[in-house]
């Protein structure tokens, strides 16, 4: 992953209904900050980014997972799963945390399938746009 992936995937503005609210948080500086504390892993269907993620250091012995999904995603979720599975289990981090909209079903099927677990049901507000969010974490 590179900076200019993540504007890219800005610029197509196609990112599923649920993170296009986080879309206007992308910036140069923040892909520069993601990409230099960790970067991640760039999907890709032809010349379409499909899904880009990663986890980086929240703090000594902290990851932050983080994954931003286009509307084209649907039909590669099984290996997007299986990827973001790999992935994972590469994270030296002993802990790794997740955010989810506290009302998005498929979200924290998701995390749950990942063997995340749920810390905080409802953070009220927590995200930039103003929306509630649930923490999931994985400990090793």
């Amino acid at each position: 992953m590179s900076p200019a992936d993540l504007m890219m995937l800005r610029e197509q503005g196609d990112l599923q209904p649920r993170q296009i609210g986080f879309a206007r948080e992308i910036t140069w500086d923040y892909a520069r900050q993601l990409y230099e504390r960790g970067g991640g892993v760039v999907g890709a269907v032809g010349e379409s980014i499909v899904v880009i993620g990663g986890a980086v250091e929240k703090w000594e012995g902290t990851g932050f997972a983080w994954l931003l999904l286009t509307s084209k995603a649907g039909p590669h979720m099984r290996e997007i799963f299986r990827e973001t599975q790999n992935y994972l289990k590469c994270c030296s981090f002993p802990r790794i945390e997740l955010l989810v909209e506290s009302d998005f079903v498929n979200g924290h099927r998701f995390a749950r399938l990942l063997n995340f677990d749920l810390e905080a049901a409802n953070m009220r507000k927590w995200s930039p746009d103003g929306k509630d969010m649930a923490l999931y974490s994985m400990v090793r």
